[in-house]
């Protein structure tokens, strides 16, 4: 029965992240684990499936545990197939689509770009990638589909080292700039448009920060839905930080494809006070209800 088989497996993977103490693709208790994981729940589910599996009190309480794990093994694979990558002197367009889950950037880039502001870009200006980490797939995808400069920022220098260098041996470096500061702190003046990566912990500050400092922005959220909600925290649509925005998409669920994304335009002259906003619960940009983790991304035939 697939409802009672999705259930042990999310149950078994996060037990094998409990245990192992190598959480890269290096081991294979984890990418087995969690390749089967991220298998089984891009199905097609029912609701009355959907909702037996999420209400199941063994996940739930797992789940709430695993997330830092989880958190871990994702940025463990980035890691593992940046510097894989950056082992060659010049990385090529068929290198770049021997990564496991190049298909689902493209299908994810592919449902975001007719969402940016189809607007002329000034020389200066680029979209910015907050939260873009080691493997700056999203950057090189999203420049390749909409020809526009990309800013990547990232609040890890280690992360950002990497980043530069897989970058430039891809052929990017004119076209992807990669910035390394916390998204709470940095300004997006330049940014007519901002994608904030679902595991970019601060998104409440991080918006407060570019209603502060951007005019009048597309913000661009990466949420999950469904039982998706498992590998990603969902995006709260309904946060107090989105009291003085617009939605103006939000990508069509797809199974295959782990993420949707929120779209917001910020009205010109909106200024949220950051004292006020740091008032309220940051976690407010999530819902409470949620028992995801964080996206995880394994070869599928391992």
């Amino acid at each position: 029965m697939k409802t009672a088989y999705t259930i042990r497996t999310i149950k078994d993977a996060y037990l094998v992240l409990e245990r192992e103490k190598d959480l890269s693709p290096r081991n294979p208790a984890v990418n087995d684990a969690l390749t089967r994981l991220v298998k089984a729940l891009s199905q097609d589910f029912t609701p009355a499936e959907e909702q037996c599996i999420l209400s199941d009190p063994e996940v739930r309480r797992q789940s709430r545990s695993a997330i830092k794990n989880l958190a871990r093994a994702e940025s463990e694979m980035e890691y593992y197939w940046a510097e894989k990558f950056c082992e060659n002197n010049a990385i090529t367009q068929l290198d770049l689509e021997n990564f496991w889950y190049w298909e689902n950037y493209q299908g994810l880039v592919d449902g975001e770009t007719p969402n940016f502001p189809k607007t002329q870009y000034q020389a200066n200006e680029s979209i910015c990638f907050v939260g873009s980490g080691p493997l700056p797939l999203t950057a090189i995808v999203l420049n390749q589909k909409t020809g526009t400069k990309i800013t990547c920022v990232d609040i890890d220098p280690v992360a950002c080292d990497i980043s530069r260098e897989l970058i430039g041996k891809a052929g990017y470096s004119d076209r992807i700039e990669v910035v390394c500061a916390d998204g709470a702190d940095y300004g997006y003046r330049t940014h007519p448009a901002i994608l904030i990566a679902s595991l970019v912990p601060n998104k409440a500050d991080v918006v407060t920060r570019i209603k502060e400092t951007a005019k009048t922005p597309c913000i661009a959220l990466r949420s999950a839905e469904h039982l998706h909600t498992l590998l990603y925290n969902p995006v709260n649509e309904h946060a107090d930080v989105f009291n003085s925005c617009t939605q103006t998409a939000k990508t069509p669920y797809d199974p295959k494809i782990i993420n949707t994304t929120l779209f917001y335009h910020v009205p010109q002259d909106t200024k949220l006070g950051r004292d006020a906003a740091l008032g309220r619960n940051a976690h407010q940009i999530w819902e409470q209800k949620s028992i995801g983790g964080s996206v995880l991304s394994f070869d599928p035939a391992l």
